[in-house]
């Protein structure tokens, strides 16, 4: 692909002792950092991110009978996307998609983009996508009329789990594999690895990898009522203070291609 920028960094491949896979393109949108150079420093930072539920958010209302302390803590992003400044997408259908697919067709455009890539540039290329979902809700939409009711075309596409890759692949115009995989906690590492595999086999002549969660307040709220949120919203692995864990929410892509074996270092 022509214009394409530099190597950011390479993937290993332990079976073979090289590094065959190049990063040439990320983004990502976590909580409080909404760039690689922002999550870099607040790596560094050692900057605290965890939170309560933010205000924009409704939480879902418990059935009579029903307690539970709602005190949610996590990871929360305060936008959840939805710009597409890229797509041509209509406002209903937008308005139909869940914050999964729309967060990831804007962090996963940027990641081509910092690859010195656009639309064009990677039209009809045989280009992979696979991304890691985690849990979501379906309730898109407010409210029964109106624009609700004129996105009702769009809801299954919508709400679908396994649209997130597809609607990049549609967009982009691109025609490789396009693999959306839920294996809970490691989802995103599991697309890496498959994308690294199909790049491997020239299945594909670059790939798009990534990962989105958005939390859904109705499986927290669930999560709590069974004792596995944490009351303080910190996890503590192997640790005796440990009482659950914290949920956290954002997207991340990084775009790979093959390297060239002559210049394998």
């Amino acid at each position: 692909m022509a214009g394409a920028a530099p190597p950011l960094c390479s993937v290993y491949d332990k079976s073979t002792g090289s590094h065959p896979t190049a990063v040439t393109g990320w983004s990502c949108r976590l909580a409080g950092m909404s760039s690689p150079d922002e999550l870099w420093s607040g790596l560094m930072a050692g900057t605290d991110f965890v939170g309560m539920v933010p205000s924009s958010r409704s939480i879902p209302q418990l059935p009579d009978g029903v307690t539970a302390d709602l005190t949610l803590h996590g990871s929360f992003l305060q936008e959840l996307g939805g710009g597409m400044p890229a797509f041509e997408i209509s406002e209903a259908e937008a308005s139909a998609m869940s914050p999964q697919q729309r967060l990831m067709l804007d962090v996963g455009y940027e990641a081509i983009t910092s690859a010195g890539h656009n639309k064009d540039s990677v039209r009809d290329q045989q280009a992979g996508v696979f991304i890691g979902v985690g849990i979501h809700g379906s309730g898109n939409l407010e409210g029964g009329t109106g624009l609700a009711l004129a996105a009702e075309p769009f809801l299954a596409s919508g709400a679908s789990a396994a649209i997130v890759a597809n609607r990049l692949s549609f967009c982009l115009k691109i025609s490789g594999a396009s693999l959306s995989l839920d294996t809970a906690c490691s989802s995103a590492l599991v697309a890496l690895d498959v994308g690294c595999h199909y790049l491997r086999s020239q299945l594909c002549t670059a790939a798009l990898c990534g990962g989105v969660q958005v939390v859904d307040l109705l499986a927290s709220i669930v999560m709590n009522l069974a004792h596995e949120l944490s009351t303080l919203g910190r996890c503590a692995t192997f640790d005796e203070a440990a009482d659950g864990f914290a949920r956290g929410e954002g997207c991340g892509a990084v775009w790979l291609t093959a390297k060239d074996p002559q210049n394998e270092k």
